[in-house]
């Protein structure tokens, strides 16, 4: 597990913000994909991807029943 979260911090370092969500989708990290989908929400230009990343957020960050 140490190699993993050393990747994502890797990833998260050099700003592959991308691929970094999809590995922490993949490691169903869902509270840290929505942290990440929130820097993405913040680089993109467009308004459609910018409402994706923020509903992709809500998802990942809320509580699970």
């Amino acid at each position: 597990m140490e190699y993993l979260l050393g990747l994502c911090k890797y990833l998260n370092q050099q700003q592959a913000l991308a691929v970094l969500l999809d590995f922490q989708m993949f490691m169903g990290d869902e509270i840290r994909a929505g942290l990440t989908c929130i820097k993405l929400f913040h680089e993109s230009s467009s308004l459609t991807a910018k409402l994706k990343y923020l509903e992709d957020a809500k998802v990942g960050c809320s509580p699970h029943a």
